[in-house]
């Protein structure tokens, strides 16, 4: 539920109006944990107040960059990274670094892996790996109501990535099934 005029990589498409009622079953239906709308559109501030009230995570979108702030991310990314281009739809996708933009060089995305970002936001923050990876897992699940999710607890999903101490996956488990170990390391354990 964007702004047409600014609906940055979305197909206009797929673009719609927030309802004016119905909205209860819509979320039921889908199983809708976060909405994206702008908050401009007609009927979107009573969407807003509902969602918020059903529990559900409401987003204002955000306006695409002008032409010039989208060639100067392209030149951040320096004359040595690669692109790759990929159709998506009806549109070109070029990604140029971990920038995911468009043919009319409209954000489309991001590539940036977990990694990166828990290993950036302790760099920016000063944060310690505990608190980081909250961030990066237990936070998200809660957010989006996935309470099987984000801890390593008694009934919920055992879902576990071990990292090396340069963040690089060594193990993936899985609810409790190893989906990742290239070094046997839980054979190792037996």
């Amino acid at each position: 539920m964007l702004n047409p005029e600014r609906r940055g990589a979305h197909s206009e498409q797929h673009l719609q109006e927030p309802p004016a009622q119905g909205m209860e079953e819509w979320l039921s239906d889908w199983g809708v944990a976060m909405v994206m709308m702008a908050p401009e559109l007609s009927n979107a501030l009573n969407m807003i107040r509902e969602l918020v009230s059903c529990g559900t995570l409401s987003r204002q979108g955000i306006p695409a960059p002008s032409a010039e702030e989208a060639a100067d991310a392209y030149r951040s990314n320096g004359a040595e990274a690669e692109m790759t281009e990929f159709q998506l739809g009806d549109s070109r996708i070029m990604m140029v670094g971990d920038e995911v933009r468009n043919e009319q060089g409209v954000l489309a995305g991001s590539c940036l892996t977990m990694r990166s970002a828990v290993s950036n936001l302790m760099d920016w923050t000063g944060c310690q790996i505990v608190e980081a990876l909250v961030t990066a897992t237990t936070t998200p699940a809660c957010v989006i109501g996935a309470h099987t999710k984000g801890e390593l607890v008694e009934g919920k999903d055992a879902d576990i990535i071990a990292l090396n101490e340069d963040f690089a996956v060594c193990l993936t488990i899985v609810e409790g099934h190893v989906a990742y170990d290239p070094r046997n390391l839980v054979q190792a354990l037996q």
